[in-house]
Parts: C-alpha cells; sequence; structure tokens
C-alpha cells in the first residue's frame, strides 16, 4: 500500500507529530516520497496518481470525487476531492519555457459561501507536484472543523506571478461520517470525534484537557484492536485537532479511535 506525507492541521494548543525525526520535520526516510507518475495519469485521474484510493468503493469515490474542468489559461482546474470536513483541488498550471516552475510559490485560496457577502476564506497548503514539459500539476488541500464545503459555492483563487486568476463552482462532494463520542475510562464522554473515509475531527472538552499528556498517541484500531497505519503523538495539550490520513479508508475498517486514556467505539 502506498504511504504519503500527511497533512496535519493543528487548532487550540494542540502539537502533532507522525513519522518525525527530532526537529519535529518528517523523516524521509521514514516516509516514502510518492511514486513518479507520467503526466497523462496525473491529468486524467489525479488524486488516484497521488493517494492510495484502492481501499474505498466506487460508492465512495463517486460521492467524493467531483469533476470541475474549468480553465482559463495558463490554469485548468481539473477535479476537487473531499468529504465536508476537507477539500482537496487539483489543478494544472502551464508555465512559459523561460520559467521554472520549482522556483514559483503557488500560494491558493478558497473562499466559502455566498460571494456577495461576507464570506469565509482560507489559505491552502500545496500537498504535491508534478511537472513534466513545464506543465505543473499540483494538488491544494483546505481544511475546516466547523463548516462543511458540501453545497457551498465556493471560489479558488491563484496568483500567478503578475496575475490572479479565480475560479467557481458549488462543491458536491459527498461522503458518509461517522458521528461518535469520546469517553473516559469510567464511561463519562469527554468529548466528540467525526470520522470520514478520508479525515478524522475531534474536540476534548475542556473539564478534560488535562487528562491528555504529552507524548499521548492517537490512533484508530480495526475490528481485531490493531493498529491502522497511522498514529500522532500529542506534543501539547490539546483543545481540538482535525487529521486527514495518509491513507483513505472505509468508514468500516475503524472501529475504535484512542486519544491517549480517552476512547471512542465506531
Amino acid at each position: 500500500m502506498k504511504k504519503f506525507l500527511s497533512l496535519i492541521l493543528c487548532l487550540g494548543l494542540m502539537g502533532l507529530t507522525a513519522s518525525c525525526g527530532p526537529s519535529g520535520e518528517p523523516d524521509p526516510e521514514a516516509v516514502p516520497a510518492p511514486e513518479i507518475v507520467d503526466t497523462e495519469t496525473i491529468q486524467a485521474d489525479p488524486f488516484a496518481a497521488y493517494f492510495d484510493l484502492s481501499g474505498l468503493s466506487q460508492e465512495t469515490l463517486d460521492g467524493a470525487i467531483q469533476e470541475i474542468n474549468k480553465e482559463n489559461l495558463p490554469i485548468r482546474i481539473t477535479q476537487s476531492l473531499g468529504d465536508g470536513q476537507s477539500l482537496y483541488i487539483a489543478f494544472d498550471v502551464v508555465w512559459r519555457p523561460n520559467i521554472d516552475p520549482f522556483s514559483e510559490v503557488i500560494q491558493p485560496t478558497l473562499t466559502v459561501g455566498d460571494p456577495n457577502v461576507a464570506s469565509d476564506t482560507y489559505a491552502g497548503m500545496v500537498t504535491n507536484t508534478n511537472t513534466v514539459d513545464n506543465t505543473c500539476s499540483y494538488i491544494v488541500s483546505f481544511s475546516d472543523m466547523q463548516r462543511p464545503y458540501t453545497g457551498e459555492p465556493v471560489t479558488l483563487t491563484i496568483p500567478i506571478m503578475e496575475n490572479v486568476y479565480a475560479f467557481n463552482w458549488t462543491a458536491k462532494n459527498i461522503t458518509n461520517t461517522s458521528t461518535v463520542n469520546l469517553e473516559d475510562s469510567e464511561g463519562t464522554v469527554v468529548g466528540t470525534a467525526n470520522l470520514t473515509p478520508f479525515s478524522l475531527q475531534f474536540t476534548i472538552d475542556a473539564p478534560y484537557i488535562s487528562g491528555i499528556a504529552h507524548g499521548d498517541i492517537i490512533e484508530l484500531l480495526d475490528e481485531a484492536g490493531t493498529p491502522l497505519p497511522e498514529t500522532w503523538a500529542i506534543s501539547g495539550d490539546p483543545s481540538a485537532a482535525f487529521l486527514e490520513f495518509f491513507v483513505p479508508m472505509e468508514l468500516g475498517t475503524v472501529k475504535t479511535l484512542q486519544v491517549g486514556p480517552y476512547t471512542a467505539h465506531f
């Protein structure tokens, strides 16, 4: 199974590390780089070229992936992949022959909501780049714990050198979500968690945050109690966290969430 660098977005006072060395930076030996895939394959199916989607059903993929296909040269938006908590957008940029694409910093933003009123704007993180013949294929990710993107009008803005390009559509990415309570050893509810095939979001209620200690582990376990591919080490006092997975997985695969001493059963 392919393994890719995870994106971890922390809110409140939480710090997390995944497969990291002493400096807190990802260890390149612990996290292999994505396989090199030819440009034609990437452009035809950008998410399958980047993620390992083999564990997902066609129904889940059909709900999660939306065809966008909007073009305003030198940019073409191809697809989005999302689950209501997170949104990935794939796009291509055709750079001029005299430009080195890897010397250019791409900083997309996503505005969610009615463009005629005050809307929420999010900074994106480019998680994958492939270049052949000065055409770059990018994947940018956005996350929000409080506001789902599904059914919302969205505007993706991409500055390219001296120009700014904007693309508008309505997000229609839909996947199932499982919501459970986190409990302590006595069965007291201490927080909640939302799990989708692509992301985990959980919150710990304020009176119980002190029960989490530095170095405690966050992990997902299968029916046999075996930890699934990724674990995260807590390096602070958590109030909330949002995690996007290395390996997408069907909801039925995950049976238990362990956050330090707190447990949730799906």
